[in-house]
């Protein structure tokens, strides 16, 4: 699940080369392509972590990672060049819910959105940097995944399954209700943006 950071220099990605699933980044110019060896940005024993996406500054990481049980979601600094697994300090964002994945941030910066489940289908969930919270954002029947954000930073797109087909849903967050956007008799997954410039 490689991911290119928004000021185009790094590109981040999950590798087993160590034995483990562990969090890398790779320089990168657009012009000439990689630089150098990738490197190991996060690592913990007997763990797995996967889903790195970047904050709109390219200053942060988002990932997924069972190092406390279920998989949940950490952000932490990216760490300069040849600091150690101790200096690392990866900030548990999903403490309400388990099984998350698909971790995605608000270009504003303020907001991560991801799924995971509290007690019954997987849902859309959201945390707040400014207030430091962290809230469900959809409910009801339906396994919800990969939400992503507008460049408003107010709408979301996200997956829905509703017996054997995926839909794809329109929501705002600060609204409950979510909007049914597509009705295929089979899969729609992985929604995006297309800017209009």
């Amino acid at each position: 699940t490689p991911q290119v950071s928004p000021d185009r220099t790094m590109i981040a990605f999950a590798c087993d080369t160590m034995g483990r699933s562990d969090i890398f980044l790779q320089s990168f110019l657009p012009t000439t392509g990689s630089v150098g060896k990738p490197r190991q940005v996060f690592t913990a024993k007997a763990t797995a972590a996967a889903s790195p996406v970047f904050s709109p500054d390219s200053r942060k990481i988002a990932f997924v990672c069972n190092k406390d049980g279920s998989p949940k979601v950490y952000v932490m600094d990216i760490p300069p060049p040849g600091a150690s697994a101790k200096d690392l300090k990866p900030q548990l964002i999903s403490k309400r819910c388990k099984e998350n994945t698909a971790p995605s941030w608000s270009p504003d910066g303020k907001k991560l959105v991801y799924s995971g489940k509290a007690g019954g289908p997987r849902q859309i969930w959201l945390y707040d940097f400014e207030t430091k919270e962290e809230r469900q954002l959809t409910d009801g029947k339906g396994e919800k995944e990969n939400p992503v954000f507008a460049e408003n930073s107010t709408h979301l797109l996200f997956n829905s399954s509703d017996g054997d087909a995926t839909n794809i849903f329109l929501m705002n967050i600060n609204q409950k209700k979510a909007v049914k956007i597509t009705n295929f008799a089979t899969t729609a997954q992985f929604a995006n943006w297309v800017p209009l410039d």
